[in-house]
């Protein structure tokens, strides 16, 4: 095992190396938040104002209303980018904890998802969970998780209030129990269903009551069951769902769950033919209003063609499976990305630098992977 582990590290530098000569990368432009430069001690905090004058603590997910309204995930808050760039604390105050009420009177404890429905209704992710030691009778230890997360609503006038949500106790019990679960990510689909991803199960939430998905061909979305956590979810209009997952300790991949729950190795009818479907670090994935896929990736994944370099990019795939560089860039690596439909752009949330990148979605004017 430690033989295979240092030749693929070898192997990756080898190919980073390749893949990387001749490629010219594009510094992607802040539109809001600091430089996100280590040395800058004002990079992050939570400051409202214009552009690179307004500060965010994390941006760690975001979702975009009709008009093109950026909602980002920022710590204990909400926050409202609009296409100018005007940035402002839409819910929350900074505070932690659980408390509906109208814009800054609410609290949240750690929002870490959020999507926006049909008639312009924010959902939230707000994670929370705690340990608690238990002595036995013969005084040993156990440690039990409980699992408190919420799904906050918020309406267009940033009326906060919190969801109740129950479940079926199991196949053989019809009762319904309160719903647990730890969230990593929502997304609503084109009846305004909710979808939560929980470690590595997906949930649907319909008339206030938790469904598990149930897959045709396997019970759980990951390959290694010790390696199954799912990162992101997006859904496209004709209810695909697009789970990012990680597929063994070095890889993760992308896989398609039809609305009959089959699933489908998403990377693997692309255009040009890869020679692998696994990706490194993708943590973020978007889908514009064509059915267009749009990820990241920070390192090297995909691998060189006659046509085709694989490197730090974000990636565009069709309906089609024709798959385009959209930028090469350096990226953090958990990027999150959003899409503004109406204005055409393509947001980058860049969580470890606390700001936000925005660039125009046109096909190939950032797209330099091909020049030498």
């Amino acid at each position: 095992m430690k033989i295979k582990f240092t030749n693929l590290i070898v192997v990756s530098i080898f190919a980073f190396l390749i893949m990387n000569c001749g490629t010219k990368y594009i510094e992607l432009p802040i539109f809001a938040g600091g430089s996100g430069k280590y040395d800058d001690k004002d990079k992050s905090g939570f400051k409202d104002g214009i552009g690179t004058e307004a500060r965010f603590w994390g941006v760690d997910n975001a979702t975009i209303g009709k008009e093109g309204n950026l909602y980002v995930t920022d710590r204990a808050r909400i926050r409202k980018v609009t296409p100018e760039g005007k940035v402002t604390s839409f819910a929350g105050n900074g505070e932690f904890g659980f408390q509906d009420g109208k814009g800054t009177e609410a609290r949240f404890k750690n929002p870490v998802g959020i999507d926006i429905d049909s008639n312009e209704n924010l959902y939230v992710a707000d994670a929370s969970n705690s340990v608690i030691e238990k002595i036995n009778s013969e005084g040993r230890k156990t440690v039990e998780t409980i699992y408190d997360s919420k799904i906050r609503k918020i309406t267009s006038e940033g009326e906060v209030t919190t969801l109740k949500i129950k479940i079926q106790k199991s196949p053989e019990d019809k009762e319904l129990v309160d719903f647990t679960f730890y969230p990593k990510a929502i997304a609503i689909d084109k009846n305004d269903y909710l979808y939560i991803v929980s470690y590595s199960k997906i949930y649907r939430i319909r008339n206030g009551i938790a469904e598990e998905l149930n897959y045709k061909n396997g019970s759980n979305i990951a390959v290694d069951s010790s390696n199954d956590e799912i990162y992101d979810i997006a859904i496209d209009s004709k209810n695909y769902l697009y789970v990012i997952h990680e597929f063994s300790s070095f890889y993760k991949k992308i896989t398609k769950i039809t609305p009959d729950g089959e699933l489908i190795d998403f990377l693997n009818n692309i255009k040009p033919k890869l020679n692998s479907n696994n990706l490194a670090e993708t943590t973020g994935i978007a889908i514009d209003d064509k059915d267009n896929v749009y990820f990241g990736d920070p390192f090297v994944s995909l691998p060189m063609s006659d046509d085709f370099a694989g490197t730090s990019a974000i990636y565009k795939v069709s309906p089609e499976g024709k798959m385009t560089v959209l930028i090469n860039t350096y990226l953090d690596e958990d990027v999150k990305l959003a899409i503004d439909n109406k204005n055409k752009f393509l947001y980058i949330l860049n969580p470890h630098k606390s700001n936000i990148s925005r660039i125009k979605m046109e096909e190939n004017k950032w797209n330099l992977t091909f020049q030498t």
